[in-house]
């Protein structure tokens, strides 16, 4: 979705989580309580995985158990936060 509304300006980095087809059948039909068909459906009615990959600054593969995905995160988060290109950024309408 993030990619379908291009608010890539507002970012420094995007990160996608992306899983092999059949894991990604399975997990939509639990989360969503849907059939094999409506979770193709809902699936191929975003863009594709490759297609997000190609857009996004990091990516992290979702294939394993819980903590291979964690230290995916933390090692993104250490290689963002000590990239040169990082600026600061203010939130707009935070109040100070």
């Amino acid at each position: 979705m993030l990619f379908e509304w291009r608010p890539q300006r507002y970012f420094d980095e995007t990160w996608v989580v992306v899983t092999g087809p059949r894991q990604q059948v399975r997990r939509c039909m639990k989360r969503d309580s849907v059939n094999h068909s409506e979770a193709l459906a809902a699936i191929n009615s975003q863009w594709p995985q490759e297609r997000k990959v190609k857009r996004s600054t990091r990516v992290l593969r979702n294939t394993r158990d819980v903590d291979y995905l964690m230290r995916q995160v933390r090692h993104g988060l250490t290689l963002a936060l000590n990239s040169p290109q990082r600026r600061p950024r203010t939130i707009r309408g935070a109040a100070a």
